[in-house]
């Protein structure tokens, strides 16, 4: 799957759009879970569903935004198995780039 995070979005709010989807050839084999981590509630995850998602309604794409503190979390397992094999933990504040300022958005991929 891959993240991809517009940083500065909308500009000038310390904020952030995250898109994931755009499965690979691999992805047919998991099913993913999304959710973030608020600034203002550590270590509380909410998730964008509240069930584990397939390659197929990954594919439709998930979009939504987040402010900088806070953290966006992917996990991810196999559809034979009930257990977490990956979690990933993006720090929106610690991968902010330095040039997504004022009129400036950057955007980064992550491939998982």
């Amino acid at each position: 799957m891959t993240l991809e995070i517009l940083f500065n979005w909308p500009l000038g709010l310390d904020s952030a759009r995250v898109s994931f989807g755009v499965p690979n050839i691999e992805d047919s084999k998991y099913h993913y879970r999304i959710g973030v981590v608020l600034d203002e509630e550590h270590g509380k995850i909410r998730y964008h569903k509240s069930n584990w998602i397939s390659n197929g309604e990954a594919k439709k794409g998930i979009v939504f935004n987040v402010k900088r503190g806070d953290k966006v979390v992917i996990e991810r397992k196999s559809k034979e198995s009930q257990d977490t094999e990956a979690r990933n933990i993006f720090d929106i504040n610690k991968e902010w780039p330095n040039n997504a300022y004022g009129p400036n958005s950057v955007c980064r991929l992550w491939y998982f």
